[in-house]
């Protein structure tokens, strides 16, 4: 029986970077997703009314972040040092700048001004954030390796999963030309997703939208 209970929609979403980060860690793990509907009988129950959340050992931890903090540190993926580590939060919190510019624009109704955020992102924002990446890597061993030390940590992950979305059309496809034009960037997300624990997981997980 696994010992990790991951609970999410069927989805990618806020949850991949967790089933990432269990699977390079080695742990097997049940992948519960469920339907929106099921979710609302459950949402009262839950620690913040919000999925995803991971259930251990008589434990229950909301916020996708929380969650992928915590098994980062438990697995030896979260850096070396104190130094190392600072580096990988950057990262993540960096990430969820760059979502959060995402979400803004595809969560506008209105179409016109939709459209108008759309562009400045790709033409700016994204453009941005993403150079913020590619400098980040390249303090480390000019870009050729990992974000910190010489082993791969939830902060490469999360790359990863970031321009997984954005080359997999779930955003358009502008908003990737920045990713796609690094090459730094570019061998780098597959440098992870030739990892065999993170190949055998891209192998087996549903196939989704987003």
């Amino acid at each position: 029986m696994a010992r990790y209970k991951l609970t999410y929609f069927n989805l990618r979403g806020r949850a991949e970077l967790t089933r990432l980060t269990l699977s390079a860690a080695g742990q097997d793990f049940e992948d519960n997703r469920i339907s929106y509907e099921d979710f609302l009988k459950i949402k009262n129950d839950l620690p913040q009314n919000q999925l995803p959340i991971l259930e251990f050992d008589g434990q229950t931890l909301p916020q996708s972040l929380t969650i992928v903090r915590y098994l980062a540190r438990e697995y030896g993926l979260y850096g070396n040092n104190n130094l190392e580590s600072a580096t990988v939060d950057i990262v993540l919190d960096t990430l969820v700048d760059t979502y959060s510019a995402l979400v803004k624009v595809f969560s506008e109704k209105d179409e016109t001004i939709k459209k108008q955020l759309a562009k400045t992102l790709s033409d700016t924002g994204m453009p941005q954030l993403i150079s913020i990446f590619g400098k980040i890597l390249r303090q480390n061993n000019g870009g050729d390796g990992w974000i910190v030390g010489t082993k791969m940590t939830v902060a490469d992950l999360a790359l990863y999963t970031l321009f997984d979305d954005l080359t997999g059309g779930v955003y358009g496809s502008d908003l990737a030309k920045s990713f796609l034009a690094d090459e730094k960037l570019k061998s780098h997300f597959d440098r992870v997703k030739q990892q065999k624990r993170i190949a055998d997981w891209i192998e087996k997980r549903p196939t989704t939208e987003r």
